[in-house]
């Protein structure tokens, strides 16, 4: 079974520089703000994951060095 690789995971590095933005949920936003002041956040680490594919292939398109992207 021939499963395709999403847009997001081309931008890890070395793999491409395309991907796009989850879609903004500003609830969890806002959750992950409140609870990052507490320390251990999931709700943080969750976005973070979710955003730095597409940050980092923005970046890569701007000319960034994967070093500094």
């Amino acid at each position: 079974m021939n499963v395709a690789r999403s847009e997001a995971e081309s931008a890890l590095p070395g793999q491409g520089t395309h991907a796009e933005f989850p879609p903004t949920h500003w609830s969890r936003i806002l959750s992950a703000g409140a609870c990052a002041s507490q320390g251990d956040s999931p709700e943080l680490e969750e976005l973070c994951r979710a955003y730095w594919p597409p940050l980092y292939a923005f970046l890569l398109r701007q000319g960034r060095s994967p070093h500094d992207a």
